[in-house]
């Protein structure tokens, strides 16, 4: 099951941060799609954007270190090269 995550901003718009999905062999990737997960807390509350949240509430909980996962950063993302 896939779930894209986002955050509420001040102006109460939510923006995608991460990307949650199965990549096989009972592994789990998380694709990061913005710097902002990177600069706040762990306790930040993420809301799933087009799924159950599948227990991930926080940044924290996203990024926990786990073996089943791997953690990729959309360096086009992250870095505007326009």
């Amino acid at each position: 099951m896939s779930t894209t995550f986002g955050i509420k901003l001040p102006d109460n718009k939510i923006t995608e941060v991460a990307f949650r999905h199965g990549i096989g062999n009972n592994m789990i990737q998380i694709d990061i799609s913005n710097p902002l997960i990177c600069l706040l807390p762990k306790d930040t509350p993420l809301i799933a954007i087009d799924n159950s949240n599948q227990g991930i509430n926080t940044i924290g909980d996203l990024l926990k270190k786990d073996s089943r996962k791997i953690i990729k950063y959309d360096i086009d993302k992250l870095y505007d090269t326009r």
